[in-house]
């Protein structure tokens, strides 16, 4: 079960090349003015979401509320799920450097050990957090940007980024909506929720029921796929922007 909580925190023709990057900066600019332009998103580059929703975990429906903290290269989620009748409490911390998890039930603490590709996992989405801000994809040394075909979400044509984070390879589809210019989709390879044999496949998360907070458009609802099955639908009840989080929030007590 343990993989389906981690799995929250958590929801690409060199001939063209030039061409393509400059079409997608295109896109990632006009996302950043329709999101709150570049002063405001520069000057909130953190912050606190509180959600509640429901995950399908092995044939059961599970009702979860959770706050998540993030800044950039950093977040921790909290979680109370009620699975049989048991409360359950979990927190998840993700740095660049740091994967660690601690579950509580019955007010006993459990000890959850992270396999090798979990902890990599974990640390990569935290780096990759910054992705939610956009201002981070323009920087060329960071990330490599390239257009892909138009795609549809929920009905929506869409304008397709492949962002690469360069020091690790890693691709990310990024979906825009060609009328409002805000993320509709992202898409990546990560490991599938439930699974235990480490099996990777496609990781996609909707993101609508936009809202303004502070200048800035947030989505109030994310909707998260596991290979084109639905696996957690939430919605946001609070969201605070914030220039900046102690670092002192990013641990968890054992």
């Amino acid at each position: 079960m343990q993989k389906w909580f981690l799995s929250i925190a958590s929801v690409f023709v060199l001939a063209n090349l030039s061409f393509a990057q400059a079409d997608a900066k295109a896109v990632i600019e006009k996302a950043i003015k329709a999101a709150g332009g570049k002063d405001k998103l520069a000057k909130y580059p953190a912050g606190i979401t509180k959600f509640a929703g429901e995950m399908s975990v092995m044939g059961m429906n599970i009702d979860l509320e959770a706050t998540l903290t993030a800044k950039p290269q950093k977040m921790k989620t909290e979680m109370t799920i009620t699975v049989a009748g048991n409360k359950l409490d979990m927190v998840q911390l993700a740095t660049t450097d740091t994967a660690k998890v601690r579950v509580r039930v019955m007010g006993m603490t459990v000890n959850q050990p992270l396999d090798d590709a979990t902890t990599a996992e974990m640390k990569l989405s935290a780096e990759m957090v910054e992705l939610s801000n956009l201002l981070p994809l323009l920087d060329a040394k960071k990330y490599e940007l390239k257009a892909d075909k138009d795609a549809e979400v929920d009905g929506k044509k869409c304008d397709v980024v492949i962002a690469t984070l360069i020091s690790h390879k890693k691709e990310v589809k990024m979906y825009f909506d060609k009328e409002s210019n805000l993320l509709a989709q992202t898409s990546y390879e990560g490991l599938l929720p439930g699974r235990q044999d480490g099996k990777k496949g496609t990781r996609e998360t909707r993101y609508s029921e936009y809202k303004e907070l502070d200048g800035i458009k947030h989505p109030m609802k994310f909707v998260a796929f596991a290979d084109g099955q639905q696996y957690l639908s939430a919605k946001v009840s609070e969201h605070k922007n914030l220039e900046k989080i102690d670092d002192k929030e990013f641990t968890i007590d054992d």
